[in-house]
């Protein structure tokens, strides 16, 4: 997703904009009042998807890894801290991620890992 909004920041969006490197979207904030943009969260360049928490923070990143294909989860504790990868699925692996959870300590995933495989008929 490239546009967050809260109703707790009435006047604040998060959009994601190509501005500084044509071939990612980095989170900018935007002030719908003043129209001022304020760059929230840098790209790195292979994070595809972003998730906020219930506080309109950027906390999750959804990346492909080039190599293989793979989707690999990120997500720090706050947007001070670095990121950590706290998942990763394989590129023949459907999935899903939504959002935070409304006290902002888990984040809700949707995926077919391990379905289907082993197990008894």
């Amino acid at each position: 997703d490239a546009l967050f909004q809260n109703n707790k920041l009435p006047n604040t969006l998060l959009v994601g904009l190509n501005i500084r490197d044509r071939s990612v979207f980095d989170m900018y904030s935007v002030d719908i009042l003043t129209g001022a943009l304020i760059e929230d969260t840098n790209n790195p360049g292979d994070v595809a998807q972003w998730i906020c928490d219930p506080d309109l923070a950027i906390r999750g990143a959804v990346a492909t890894v080039p190599e293989d294909g793979s989707k690999v989860l990120r997500t720090r504790g706050t947007t001070a801290e670095p990121w950590k990868e706290v998942a990763r699925w394989p590129h023949d692996e459907e999935s899903s991620f939504h959002e935070f959870c409304a006290d902002g300590t888990g984040i809700f995933v949707e995926t077919s890992l391990g379905h289907g495989k082993g197990g008894s008929s």
